[in-house]
Parts: structure tokens; C-alpha cells; sequence
């Protein structure tokens, strides 16, 4: 009996990875579970490949009652198919060609209407398309990816913030940067009262985003430096009124989860390369930047002790 036991043993040690490899799934971590549960590890692996994060989507209505879209698709770890390239080197909106294929969001030479590169969930893939096209092809991913509502209310928070900023503006239709921008301020004003610095971070980035395409790049600047700052602290989202403790005793940052990203620190890089400034330069900046939100978001680290750190790391990029 005892001898059955250890083959057992032996062939579930030996045969889980083997299988997983097979099954294009992680043999590492399938062993280590065979040496919690033995050969009951071979459970998972016998499922079909499509049985995990099935989604179905159908019969979606809008507002008015008519049908919009009709959806049944499944998602599984192993299902991503890379999506097939059909661009090419014509303008979507005025059919003239181009002297090359877009690669991103680009204007064309010929009429000025902006294309977009996009992936057609209907053929998984990629073309170039009008702005129109764009929107609509992102309202399908929404739905297919069971986002839609998310991506509805951030369609009519757009759409408000648009009239808000056209009355205070006198009529002046405001560009879709200044409407983002808005939004962006609101939802870093909303995360930093809920002490969600982790969200509050993302949105300076986004801000940062911005302005490096706006190519405002000292401005840009500032804002990757403040996330630097934050990151270097270790942020956390804790979801509770600024000035009150959590419940649960997590802190607004953490040491543990300190980490500069190196994306950031790119950006960082080459904004500086085109104002043409010394990464040294920017200390002042960063020591300015540490006093203007001095009391806003608590800080667990000095800008100096931060600024070593962020300067080695730019170095190394």
C-alpha cells in the first residue's frame, strides 16, 4: 500500500507539469500545487481550454429601445489571438493616399481630418478609421469587455462637461484636451479625498500625458515628477475621508509598495532632451514641486531623500 502511495506520488510529480506544459499552462506552479493536493492537481488541467472568464453579451438596447449590438463571445487564459494587420496607406475620411500607413492617432495632409488606428472586434483587426469609426469601435470593446456602463458615464460626464466649459468659455467650443483636463481635475480632487493616491497618481499622469502631446514638455515634466514623488512614497488607495484614519489600519503609503516606473522616468528623459535641460537641472523644480503640495498629499518621505533616488534611476534609463 505503501509503495502505491510514493508511485502515486511520483507520477502525479512527475506527470502535472508535464500535462500543464502540454495544456499550455504553467508547469512551475502546477507542480507546486501537485505537492499541496497530490494527484487532484490533475482537476484543473482536465477542464476545457474556454471553460474560465466566459462573458456573453446580447441583445444590448440603447436608450430608445432599438437594438444596438448582439454579442456572444468567450475569453480564456489562452484564447488572445494576435489581431491580423489590415491598414493601409489611405485616408478613411477623404480616401486620398498617404506616404505612409499610420501607426497612431495622425492627421491627414490632405483634408486635416485626424485618423485613428484601431482593432475591429467584429474581425480582430487593425485599420485605420475616421474619429467616428473610433468611438464606435470603442463602444463595442466597452460591451464585449462588460464595461459599457463605465464607458457610458464617462460619455455623459463629457458630454456636460463640454456645455459647462462652452458657457464659460462664451460660446467657444473648448478642445477635447481642455474637456479632459476638467475631468481629470475632478477625479483628482474626488481621489484625494478618499486618500486614493494610487488614483490620484494615475491621473497626474494622465495630465502629463497631455501636456508632452500638447508639447508643453517643461509642464509635462512637473507632472511625471510628482508622480515620481508619490511612487518613491509607496501609494495606496484606502478609500477613507482625508484627515480620518482607516478603518482596517491601512496607511496612505507604504514603503513596501514604493516603486518608480520606468515609463515615467523615460518620459522624463526625453522631455528634458527637448527643452534641452540637464537632468541635474531639475532638482529645482522637483524641491518647488515638493513645497507647492506640501500639505496636500502626505508625503512619508523628504524631496531630497526622493530626489536621490529618482535622479540614480533617470540616470540609469
Amino acid at each position: 500500500m505503501e509503495f502505491l502511495a510514493v508511485l502515486v506520488g511520483l507520477f502525479s510529480i512527475c506527470g502535472v507539469p508535464y500535462f500543464a506544459k502540454k495544456r499550455e499552462r504553467n508547469p512551475f506552479l502546477f507542480l507546486l500545487l501537485t505537492l499541496f493536493i497530490g494527484p487532484l492537481a490533475f482537476i484543473p488541467l482536465l477542464k476545457g481550454r474556454n471553460s474560465n472568464n466566459r462573458a456573453e453579451l446580447k441583445d444590448i438596447a440603447t436608450s430608445n429601445g432599438k437594438e444596438e449590438i448582439s454579442v456572444s463571445f468567450s475569453i480564456g487564459a489562452n484564447d488572445y489571438v494576435v489581431p491580423t494587420d489590415a491598414r493601409v496607406a489611405v485616408c478613411p475620411s477623404c480616401e486620398s493616399g498617404l506616404a505612409k500607413i499610420p501607426g497612431a492617432k495622425t492627421k491627414c495632409p490632405h483634408c486635416a481630418a485626424f485618423m485613428f488606428v484601431r482593432t475591429d472586434p467584429s474581425t480582430n483587426s487593425r485599420i485605420v478609421v475616421t474619429a467616428e469609426r473610433a468611438e464606435e469601435i470603442e463602444d463595442e470593446w466597452a460591451k464585449i469587455n462588460g464595461t459599457w456602463d463605465e464607458r457610458e458615464e464617462e460619455k455623459r460626464r463629457f458630454v456636460e462637461t463640454k456645455e459647462l466649459l462652452t458657457e464659460r468659455f462664451k460660446g467657444k467650443t473648448p478642445s477635447d484636451n481642455d474637456i479632459k483636463w476638467s475631468l481629470l481635475n475632478e477625479d483628482s480632487m474626488k481621489h484625494a479625498s478618499m486618500q486614493n493616491w494610487g488614483l490620484y497618481r494615475n491621473v497626474i499622469f494622465q495630465m502629463g500625458e497631455i501636456l508632452r502631446k500638447e508639447e508643453k514638455h517643461l509642464m509635462a515634466i512637473e507632472k511625471y515628477l510628482l508622480v515620481c514623488y508619490i511612487d518613491s512614497c509607496g501609494p495606496n488607495n484606502i478609500s477613507t475621508p482625508l484627515g480620518q484614519k482607516s478603518e482596517y489600519g491601512q496607511k496612505a503609503f507604504s514603503k513596501d509598495g514604493a516603486f518608480l516606473a520606468p515609463g515615467v522616468l523615460e518620459r522624463i528623459q526625453k522631455c528634458a532632451r527637448l527643452i534641452d535641460t540637464e537632468l541635474e537641472e531639475l532638482r529645482a523644480e522637483f524641491l518647488l514641486l515638493g513645497e507647492r503640495y506640501k500639505g496636500a498629499i502626505p508625503f512619508t518621505r523628504s524631496t531630497e531623500e526622493s530626489w536621490i533616488e529618482i535622479i540614480q534611476e533617470l540616470k540609469k534609463v
